[in-house]
């Protein structure tokens, strides 16, 4: 930093404390392109509420003192947080969602801008609309604040509604039941995603058996670890695009449904709802009912009237492409005056 001294040292990882060594090794302009706030009021107010949840253990949120103490370590954070956060010169930040979090924390908001991440939409803006399954399909590691358990409930609610979608089970089905496109009628869950590890394959046995438990398990399939080629082929075919996770900071899946000309049926937070998901081009849910009923609204539609939905959502996801991000990328920089000046000497 001291030899090798940038013109601008541009952070996009989240290492908001490198910033004031920076400022005083190298004395050079700070930007910062934030994905997720390190800490965020929502996460503050889960361990002050003493909720549990994937980032407050329940033996915590339990346990009064050590609530409280977990409250004031995370407040002390936040305040640090901000300190260091207020070094940047430009701050980038990829959604509504996390707009309002670091403006709160950091407390910069005429340096704080949305560019929105680059979702590659173009490649998939060529999928044919019509050619479609009743295909509910989910793209997400199997983590736990994706809440892939909410999904198979959802589900289950759904063929609960509607028994004329329910796939007889293998013991009573006939011959007639077995034939692949007669299989086509009865909607398919698919999960698919990444297992990165002995935790997140223990995760996934669990999920397989609360399929088994609820009898559901005959018509959802775990695609675990596919190659994008595989991922392409569900995408090329399938209706409903299902995200569950509760204040995704963006949601790039969900954009690349939208694309892909699925209808997406999303979690009613963060950045799907303050940014992506906008009425008459898709759903937004909470609970296993809601979802249950988008699933049910969408498999209801006539052919043009899904084609119309799925339209609109590939028009909105076009906002998201590679040409917009640059377009907002070089606006919020050129905000930075050495850049100006080295443009201009150019």
């Amino acid at each position: 930093m001291i030899k090798f001294t940038p013109d601008v040292f541009l952070d996009t990882m989240g290492y908001a404390f490198t910033y004031p060594f920076v400022r005083l090794l190298a004395g050079c302009p700070v930007v910062a392109y934030v994905h997720y706030p390190t800490i965020s009021s929502d996460m503050i107010s889960v361990v002050r509420d003493r909720d549990a949840s994937f980032n407050n253990d329940s033996s915590i949120a339990r346990s009064a003192w050590l609530s409280d103490a977990k409250l004031k370590y995370y407040q002390l954070f936040a305040k640090l947080y901000g300190f260091v956060g207020r070094q940047a010169q430009v701050v980038m930040v990829n959604s509504t969602w996390t707009k309002n979090h670091i403006v709160q924390i950091w407390k910069i908001p005429n340096r704080t801008n949305i560019v929105y991440p680059p979702c590659g939409t173009m490649a998939l803006a060529n999928i044919d609309l019509k050619t479609r399954k009743k295909i509910i399909l989910s793209i997400a590691q199997f983590r736990p604040e994706k809440n892939h358990a909410l999904q198979i409930e959802a589900f289950k609610e759904f063929l609960d509604k509607n028994p004329k979608w329910k796939k007889p089970s293998q013991v009573h089905a006939n011959a007639s039941h077995s034939d692949e496109s007669h299989d086509e009628e009865f909607p398919t869950l698919v999960l698919l995603g990444s297992s990165r590890n002995a935790e997140d394959e223990k995760r996934v046995a669990g999920l397989k058996n609360l399929a088994t438990k609820l009898k559901v398990d005959n018509q959802i399939e775990f695609v675990l670890n596919a190659s994008y080629a595989k991922l392409q082929e569900y995408l090329f075919v399938s209706t409903i695009g299902l995200h569950t996770m509760l204040n995704e900071h963006f949601g790039i899946g969900i954009v690349e449904y939208m694309a892909a000309g699925l209808i997406p049926v999303a979690h009613r937070s963060g950045g799907p709802e303050l940014d992506i998901v906008s009425p008459g081009a898709g759903y937004l849910a909470t609970t296993k009912e809601e979802y249950a009923d988008a699933m049910n609204a969408i498999f209801n539609l006539d052919e043009n009237e899904r084609i119309k939905i799925a339209s609109a959502a590939r028009e909105i996801s076009t906002r998201f492409s590679d040409q917009a991000f640059e377009g907002q990328w070089i606006k919020a920089i050129s905000e930075l005056k050495v850049l100006s000046r080295a443009v201009k000497r150019k």
